[in-house]
Order: C-alpha cells, then structure tokens, then sequence
C-alpha cells in the first residue's frame, strides 16, 4: 500500500501575505498648523479614504497632496473649536445646560455606588421568596386552540340610500358567512382534515395555513366570545359558529392547562431576583433621599418668590441647596406652567412655589451627594459631560461654517432647475413588452401580416404573454424573459421602435413596427413622467443650501489659512510609498514513503 504523507512545512499551497513596503514611522511628522502635528498615520489612512472616492488611475502624487490640504482643513477647524472649548468653559448658560445634560448619568453613578452596590441577594433569599409564595408565582390558565374563520363580505352599498336596504345587505353577506361557517362545522365533526379545512376556507391569512393555530393564549387575551367558548369546550371538541367582531370562528380545543405552580428554574429565579432587587433599591433609596433632604442646608429667595414671576430674572437664584446647587430664575420658570397644570389651578401662591422648589430640590441634592462623594470624577460622568461639550462645540463651528440665515429664493430655485433640467429627465421612462416575429422562412410582407393578426387577436381579449410564449422566437423557456424589457430608453431598442412606444397609452398595443431586428408588437406597461419643478423644489432647495455652505466654509478656510503657521514636510510626502503587496512563495513538495 502506498501513503502519501504531506508534511505540515512546507504546505501545500502557496501563501500571499499583504504587506506595507514603506518603512516610515506613523507619529512621523508630515506637516504642523499653528504647531499642531499631522502624523504619517492620518495621512495614510486620508490617502486611503480619498482613493476610494476617485478613479484608480489617479497619480498618487496627486492623492498625497490632496490628502495633506484635506488634513490641513481639518486641523484650522479642529483649532476653532478648541477655542469653542475654551470659551464653554466660561460660558454661564452653557454650564447650566452641562449640568441639566449630564444629570441621568449622575443618578446612574450615584444609584449603582450608594443603593444597588450595597445590596446583597443570595439563593437562599430568592428560595425563601418562591417557598413563601408560591400561589403568586403560578402558570396561568391557558388554551391551545386552532380556528377556521369566515368573514362577511363586504356588500356594494354605494348609491344605496335607504337605510333599512343597506343593513338588509349586510345581513345576507353576514348569513352567507355564517351558513359558510356552519358547513366548515359539519364537515370538521364529521372528521375531515382540519388543517385542510383551514387551508381551504379560512379568512385568517395569519395562520390559515397553519392549520388555524393561536398557540396558547390566556384568558381575556381574546375577543369576550371567542375567550369564553374556548375555555368552556373540553379538549378535543370542536365548537362553533362563535361570532365576533371579526366574523364566524370555528374552533377547536387542543389543550386546556390549569392554573399549576412553576418550578424554580432558572428564568423564575432571575425573575425572583429582580423583583426582590427592584423593591430593595425602592426602600434604600428613599432612605438615601430622606438623609440627604434631613441634613441639606436648603434656602428659597422669598422675595423674588412674592414678586410675579415676569419681574424674575433668569440669572436670578432661587433656591441654593447646600450653598452648592441653585435653581436659577430661567428654570424656574421654566417650570411654573408644567405644575401649574399638574396642580390644576390658575396661579400659584408662595407656597405652591415651594412645593414645586421641594420637588426639584431631589435633583440638586443628588447632584451635591455626588460631588461631596468624589463621584464626578467618575469615568463615566467626565465623558458624559466632555460629550456635551463636545456637541455644543460641533454645532456651533457648524453655525459658523454655514450660512445658518440663507434661504434660496423661487427665483433661485427656478434658475437651477432650467439649468439642470436634463438631470430631471427620466433617462429610462417606458415600461415595455414586446412580442418579436422573426422568421427567415417567411418574407417580411408575411411576417407583419402575421403580427397584424396576432395583434387582432390580442386587441380582441387575448392574454398578450399567452401570445408571447406561443410567437415570440426561441426556447419556450425564456420567452418570457425577452418579451418583457422592463423599463427603456431612446436609445435601447432603436429609434423606430422607441418613437411609437413613446406615443403610446399605458395598456395599449401597438401595430407591427418595423426595426433591423424584424417586425414587434409593443404593448405599453407604465410610462414615467419627468420630474417637475414642484417634485424637486426641496431637493433644490438643499442643493443651494450645500452650495452656499461649502461656499462660505472654502472662505473661513481660505481667511484662517492666511493667518496660521504652516509647514509641511515636503521630504516626508515625496518618501511617503503607496501600500504595495509582497507575496510570499512557498513551493510544495510531498513526500512518499511505501508501507504495509
């Protein structure tokens, strides 16, 4: 016997293993913007980005130089908004809306260290909760039912005037139904195949071909009747006509399961858990909130709480909590009309103010727990609060850059539109079939003689795809597929044949029309319009918009380029080396050894 015995080095197959050829170290500099460095990493990584996005072909000079101005942008913007930064930092409002942003993720840190950290829940607890009541913890009583279900129609009352004659139709549609159901009945008990009966008749497009089945279903979950037919049938009986808002059901009852204890397994255990965890942090944390409102320092300014509320300036404090949080004027009223409502009266008196004060105070005291705490210093608050700074920096640069004010005419939209209208024109704009008679056997007096026949018998009630599979040339198979040449243009099937489709109506069929290919009966699907102005006025509209954007954004740049200090470093772009792929070689060899 022989053995081919194939060693694991060298393999089999030969290996390609891609790889950059540049060595070039990626925090190397390219260029600086006001001493801001641009590395060999994000200019590699911009080339590749800008190579996507344009013709391969691309001297990739060009591609390096295009990929050093882009990063340059980028960088004179980035510098905005630093200083954006900077200036949020002493910006007052801003700090208010910070501190209104971030407060989610200070309940969140401050519930998880102070309440759910501190609450321990073992097995034998959630055991003990099971044991202790069971009676709460059963399975529901269910049905498992199947139904075939059979619908009224719907009667032709359009121009009926009289009322007792439209109820009079739509009870005959609502006996028919019924006697329909009644059959369906008969012929089930009798013992025909459910799951074909519901096939056959049942209206229920859900599960008719499922054999009509509802799974299990609890009480109430169902219309009144159909519940209190199915749970008052014994299993294995079928009732019915049952009426109900959806029409006649026959039903059949597969299974009835009682009210019965659920074991503990795993998912009643987790569901065990969580609700002993869920009320233990409902105890712990309103004792959390009582200690801190027992030992706050809480202080309302109550003469601008005696003065009407448009006499309240927005920067005005109203209530400091711990000498620490304050609610500001601006919040405050703010405020006012929301428990105005949920109060349901027509103003507030000092002392309603203060109700609502008492109740916002739970969000400054929390707020004050986690920085007495340390908790603002959490990983999770800093990064919450860099985000909003991080927005509000972004859609400020964005108002900057673009012309927030520009609103394009009617006058402007209507230039663009005549100037671009082509790019408006369906290029591809009739749907079409076409049946070709092409016959070398007959001449071409004989072949449109012959469509002008089939023509007439299609004009006359026959099927045209009928007449397609019987004329059309070539494999019966594919007929189909070449008649039908879904949506054309000028340019697709010739001019002769485009110029009679285009003056077509939708549905009608065409008399023979001569082309190279030989004589077609067309027949008109669908014919799409072009576009009009209306239709793409608001695309216009942003078209401008993004115009006059990137106008003034190219202008900002411009203005900044000319006042930074930039150098680029020319000997680390001209030594920078498109990515190159470096295959790896490895032969095969097999070696052969004879045995027994």
């Amino acid at each position: 016997m022989r053995k081919f015995i194939f060693a694991v080095l060298p393999l089999l197959f030969m290996a390609c293993l891609f790889g950059s050829s540049k060595i070039m170290n990626p925090g190397a500099t390219v260029a600086m913007v006001d001493g801001r460095v641009i590395t060999v990493a994000s200019f590699d990584s911009t080339i590749k980005q800008i190579q996507r996005n344009v013709d391969p072909m691309t001297p990739f000079d060009s591609l390096k130089y295009a990929a050093v101005d882009s990063l340059i942008r980028l960088k004179l913007v980035q510098i905005r908004i630093d200083s954006i930064k900077n200036e949020l930092n002493s910006d007052w409002e801003f700090s208010q809306k910070k501190n209104d942003d971030i407060t989610q993720t200070v309940f969140k840190i401050v519930f998880e260290k102070q309440i759910t950290g501190r609450i321990h829940i073992d097995t034998a607890e959630v055991t003990k909760r099971y044991e202790d009541n069971k009676n709460k913890y059963n399975e529901l009583e269910k049905v498992w039912a199947r139904h075939i279900l059979v619908r009224p129609g719907k009667p032709d009352t359009a121009g009926v005037v009289d009322e007792d004659v439209r109820k009079t139709l739509i009870a005959e549609e609502d006996q028919i139904a019924r006697r329909m159901a009644e059959a369906v009945l008969e012929r089930a008990l009798k013992g025909e195949n459910w799951d074909s009966l519901a096939a056959k008749y049942s209206q229920d497009a859900n599960n008719s071909n499922k054999g009509g089945d509802l799974g299990y279903f609890l009480r109430g979950r169902m219309a009144p009747e159909f519940d209190s037919a199915a749970f008052a049938a014994p299993v294995g009986s079928i009732a019915g006509p049952i009426k109900t808002k959806f029409g006649y059901h026959v039903i059949k009852i597969e299974d009835h399961a009682a009210p019965a204890p659920r074991p503990l397994n795993s998912t009643l255990s987790a569901e065990i858990y969580q609700e002993i965890l869920t009320g233990r942090e409902r105890e712990i944390s309103n004792v959390f909130v009582d200690s801190l409102k027992k030992a706050a320092s809480i202080k309302y300014n109550d003469e601008l709480l005696a003065q009407p509320d448009s006499l309240v300036g927005d920067r005005a404090w109203i209530m400091a909590v711990n000498a620490t949080d304050t609610v500001f004027g601006f919040t405050y009223k703010e405020s006012i009309p929301k428990f105005i409502r949920w109060k349901k009266v027509d103003s507030l008196t000092v002392e309603n103010k203060k109700e609502m004060l008492d109740m916002m105070s739970t969000t400054l005291l929390l707020r004050s727990a986690a920085r007495s705490l340390g908790y603002m210093d959490d990983p999770e608050i800093v990064s919450a609060a860099d985000d909003v700074v991080i927005n509000e920096a972004n859609l400020r640069i964005m108002r900057v850059l673009n012309d927030v004010e520009y609103n394009p005419t009617e006058e402007e939209v209507a230039a663009y539109f005549a100037a671009h209208e082509d790019d408006y024109k369906e290029k591809r704009p009739l749907q079409v079939q076409h049946i070709l008679f092409q016959d070398t056997l007959i001449n071409d007096t004989q072949d449109s003689l012959r469509a002008e026949t089939v023509r007439d018998s299609i004009v006359a009630g026959a099927d045209f795809m009928e007449m397609v599979k019987r004329y059309y040339p070539g494999e019966p198979d594919i007929r189909q597929t070449l008649a039908n040449l879904d949506y054309i243009g000028p340019d697709e099937m010739g001019r002769e044949f485009y110029g009679v489709a285009e003056t077509m109506q939708v549905g009608s069929v065409s008399h023979p029309v001569k082309t190279a290919y030989g004589y077609h009966l067309i027949k008109l699907i669908n014919k799409k319009q072009d576009r009009t102005l209306a239709q793409v006025r608001p695309g216009i509209r942003q078209k401008l918009r993004d115009a006059k954007n990137a106008s003034k954004t190219a202008a900002l740049v411009a203005e900044w380029r000319q006042s930074a200090i930039i150098r680029v470093n020319d000997d680390v772009v001209k030594k920078f080396k498109p990515e190159e792929k470096k295959v790896i070689r490895i032969e095969a060899r097999a070696s052969e050894q004879e045995g027994s």
